[in-house]
């Protein structure tokens, strides 16, 4: 499955995206960027994170420390360990400043990580810095009886398309994708 994020996503870096704090998002004031809100909006994609199928008993509760957290439940984390496309991949929620979650503008490190209580739904606002295909991984991890439980690495692709007319860039992606996955 590619999860299509269309050319109505695009935005300039201006107003209060001019702000340093919105530097992790890998373009310059001014520049163009791509970006899927964590409020509905018609003719884009709303995308949640959640385990709102689990019954809340399956993980450990526990004290998570990271100070985008600092509280005790049962976490699974999700943690991004890769990003293969054209520019930079981000995630974030808002507040007076944004609260950065995952960017790959700088390293990617054990600090690009998200937290979903067990049983829960959360809304982050995912951005991309270039239109193009954009192949994002991710490890979900928990607690279980004491142990650290892990997957294996998931791949989400995202198909970034900077103008209605890209439904070519599009179909071609996904045959190359296709390709890809058969080599």
């Amino acid at each position: 499955m590619i999860f299509l994020v269309p050319n109505q996503a695009a935005l300039e870096r201006v107003g209060g995206y001019a702000a340093p704090e919105f530097d992790f998002l890998g373009v310059g004031v001014g520049e163009t960027f791509w970006m899927l809100p964590a409020i509905q909006e018609s003719e884009l994609l709303y995308l949640g994170i959640g385990s709102e199928e689990m019954d809340g008993t399956t993980f450990d509760s526990y004290l998570e420390t990271d100070p985008r957290v600092n509280l005790t439940g049962r976490w699974i984390k999700l943690q991004l360990v890769d990003v293969r496309g054209p520019g930079h991949f981000s995630a974030w929620t808002d507040g007076p400043t944004p609260t950065v979650w995952w960017s790959s503008f700088d390293a990617l490190d054990a600090t690009d990580a998200v937290w979903n209580l067990e049983g829960g739904h959360d809304h982050y606002s995912f951005a991309f810095s270039l239109p193009g295909l954009y192949e994002v991984d991710f490890v979900a991890s928990a607690y279980i009886d004491g142990d650290l439980v892990a997957s294996e690495p998931t791949t989400y692709t995202f198909a970034v398309v900077p103008e209605p007319a890209s439904g070519a860039v599009l179909a071609l992606g996904g045959l190359l994708l296709g390709r890809r996955r058969r080599n």
